[in-house]
């Protein structure tokens, strides 16, 4: 069995696929499996986004240039929030 910090987007999209043809034999006993591995995979991504976007900073930073100020974005109720 592989330790969380090794498995990969890949490995979680394939348990989904697992899951989901289980979920359609089965029934709904396999719908919290299923569920887990989704917010696993969007959390993994997020990540991985917010990785990118702090090398690629870093990578601004040390040739030079200047960094763009994050964009505020609104949220629902009209407030302002910093954009990812």
């Amino acid at each position: 069995m592989k330790r969380d910090d090794n498995v990969t987007l890949k490995d979680i999209e394939e348990g989904m696929q697992i899951f989901a043809r289980l979920e359609d034999r089965y029934g709904d006993c396999m719908l919290p499996h299923l569920e887990r591995l989704e917010r696993e995979h969007e959390a993994r991504r997020q990540k991985r986004n917010a990785s990118s976007q702090v090398k690629r900073i870093a990578a601004l930073i040390a040739s030079g240039d200047t960094v763009p100020p994050a964009k505020p974005s609104t949220t629902a109720r009209g407030g302002a929030t910093m954009a990812p």
